[in-house]
């Protein structure tokens, strides 16, 4: 194929002098050509040829417009047609010029009396492997398809623009949505397959039929791909991917970030610095007894695309002295998401689009610049979080750490993760347009970031955001200082909705996955089976539910009982050491009485006696 469109390049630039005419007018500056990619799609696949970027810019493409059906383009169009006359590869258009002409004057001399002509084909053929159409028209007022009954101007030069050299596709395939594909015309009649054009034209005779400006190919025969069946006009589901994208910014964007690592690593200065806002966290202390998850939902809008962000920072994370559950909480977290996620989609009525996704689509793991590796605290929570969300491992505040420690300090994390089985989120490889992005970015991995929200004028004038220190400046996105520029290409920039697909396509289907075997549910359950298996779960669940209910009122009577013995026992006891006070206190009262009664007798004996000798 390589061969056959050098070979199609290099006779497009002989057919300039093949068929170059006196010219009476300049060419219109904006050529339009099929480039190299959608030749080769033609070709290959048989896809519909597209137009490819004009060789002079957009700018100097005014008259674009004059390119499509039944629109007006007073003057010459030329068409330049290549087409495989033999080989595996016939019937198919190897290349393909179009240009549109200012209008010349007419010159009557040139047309015969009642001479009608719209459209004139050259044809030939090359090496018996090629065939070579040219058709140009004069138009006074139509699109140059042989609609107009004005006559062919003769002796007018065709420029052939050649297709540019590597194109992108995304650059190929971008057209407005107006512009019909270049699709091939039907096959002609039987009945009229040996009257060409320049037949009619000596005759005087009116086509009865417009002509396309795709000349036909010499042979008739049709080589079908068995692929890819071709339209004969325009039918506008082309404009399907515009539709999808207009849907989905009108929707609007979610992106869920957490951020891990210990109180002071610069977590909330970090995200300022990405998202170029102030976030009010509240700040943390080393006070908090357990690990706290503090969620922040902004509302951001850049370039007409609006995206939800929600932030989620873990406050008090590795302060505690038992810092075994500091990865367990953060873990509860992520599956309680998961969750939430799988609880609406079991619903028999879910509303999946107005339901606030809040599965976390990237984690940020701080790495504490020691120089030593990694915590056991570290791989811990590592190995929880890479099952759970895709993790992005990033080293804080790099800026303490020098550059040749630093290396090494990457160097070594890797070795141990490696080490440890712990499988970080890698940027993806596998597309071709950031496959040399992605690379370089996992190189980086753990990224070396220095936060700030400082702006200072360096010499030179230029306003930038750096942390200045006794010794000198050290710039956030200036990647000889730290990967802070990295890290949001590569985050923000690149790999936001593979961060969301992987999410919802990996993570959380192996969640769901597992939660549906938890259930009782197998693959391939679906239709009948899925309802009588979820009824006959239902059930399961009732049963279960009813001797569970059971089981919790006998052991709340006999609980009850218990508690209602201990209560009779303790009143007896109660009543009896009662009673027993009772009759101390009344024995000790009627003692008490007997010795106030001896002490009054004894008085009034006394007082007798008194009295007696006070007589004598």
């Amino acid at each position: 194929m390589t061969g056959e469109k050098l070979f199609a390049m290099w006779f497009l630039l002989l057919l300039t002098y093949s068929f170059s005419l006196p010219s009476t007018s300049e060419a219109f500056s904006c050529h339009k050509c099929a480039s190299e990619r959608a030749v080769m799609n033609w070709s290959r696949y048989g896809l519909p040829m597209q137009q490819g970027d004009s060789m002079e810019g957009d700018d100097s493409c005014l008259h674009e417009e004059k390119l499509q059906d039944g629109v007006h383009c007073p003057g010459l169009c030329m068409t330049v047609n290549v087409t495989a006359a033999s080989g595996p590869h016939i019937g198919k258009s190897i290349g393909i010029v179009r240009d549109c002409q200012p209008p010349v004057a007419k010159k009557k001399h040139d047309l015969k009396e009642g001479q009608n002509e719209t459209c004139v084909t050259h044809q030939r053929t090359v090496r018996s492997n090629y065939v070579v159409n040219v058709t140009y028209c004069y138009c006074a007022g139509e699109y140059c398809n042989g609609g107009s009954s004005s006559p062919t101007q003769d002796g007018t030069h065709l420029p052939i623009i050649l297709p540019k050299p590597k194109i992108p596709m995304t650059e190929v395939d971008r057209k407005p949505l107006h512009m019909p594909p270049l699709n091939p015309p039907p096959p002609v009649p039987s009945h009229n397959q040996n009257n060409s054009m320049l037949s009619n034209a000596s005759t005087g005779t009116t086509a009865t039929k417009r002509t396309s400006v795709q000349s036909q190919p010499v042979t008739s025969k049709k080589v079908d791909t068995g692929r890819v069946v071709q339209l004969n006009g325009h039918v506008g589901f082309d404009s399907l991917p515009h539709q999808l994208v207009k849907k989905a910014v009108e929707a609007g964007f979610q992106f869920n970030l957490m951020c891990v690592g210990e109180t002071g690593m610069g977590k909330t200065t970090l995200i300022e610095s990405l998202f170029d806002r102030k976030v009010d966290f509240e700040p943390c202390n080393n006070e908090l007894r357990t690990v706290e998850l503090r969620t922040k939902t902004i509302d951001l809008e850049e370039g007409g695309i609006r995206v939800k962000l929600q932030l989620v920072e873990t406050a008090g994370f590795g302060d505690q002295l038992d810092k075994d559950k500091s990865a367990k909480v953060i873990a509860d977290y992520l599956e309680t998401q998961f969750e939430r996620y799988l609880q609406e989609e079991l619903k028999v009525r879910r509303i999946l689009q107005f339901f606030e996704d809040t599965r976390i689509h990237a984690c940020l793991y701080f790495i504490s610049p020691t120089g030593h590796g990694l915590k056991a605290l570290d791989l811990v929570t590592l190995r929880e979080l890479a099952k759970r969300v895709n993790v992005i491992p990033v080293i804080a505040k790099a800026d303490t750490t020098c550059k040749d420690e630093l290396s090494r300090f990457k160097e070594k994390i890797m070795n141990e993760l490696k080490a440890q089985k712990i499988e970080i989120y890698h940027f993806p490889t596998d597309d071709e347009a950031v496959s040399t992005l992605n690379s370089t970015m996992n190189s980086a991995i753990p990224f070396a970031v220095v936060g700030s929200v400082d702006h200072i004028i360096k010499e030179n004038g230029q306003r930038v955001r750096a942390r200045k220190y006794p010794w000198g400046v050290v710039e956030v996105e200036n990647e000889q200082h730290c990967d802070f520029v990295k890290l949001r290409e590569a985050l923000l920039r690149t790999n936001v909705d593979e961060m969301r697909q992987r999410t919802h396509e990996v993570l959380y289907e192996n969640y769901r996955r597992e939660r549906m075997r938890q259930m009782k549910f197998g693959d391939g359950e679906n239709g009948p089976k899925m309802i009588e298996r979820m009824a006959t779960k239902h059930k399961e669940y009732q049963d279960e539910y009813a001797r569970k209910e059971a089981t919790l009122r006998e052991e709340f009577k006999k609980k009850l009982d218990d508690t209602e013995a201990e209560m009779r026992t303790a009143e007896e006891q109660l009543n009896c050491r009662a009673r027993e006070i009772e009759d101390r206190f009344r024995s000790e009262m009627a003692q008490i009485d007997a010795e106030m009664r001896q002490l009054a007798e004894d008085k009034t004996k006394l007082m007798h006696k008194m009295s007696k000798k006070l007589k004598k």
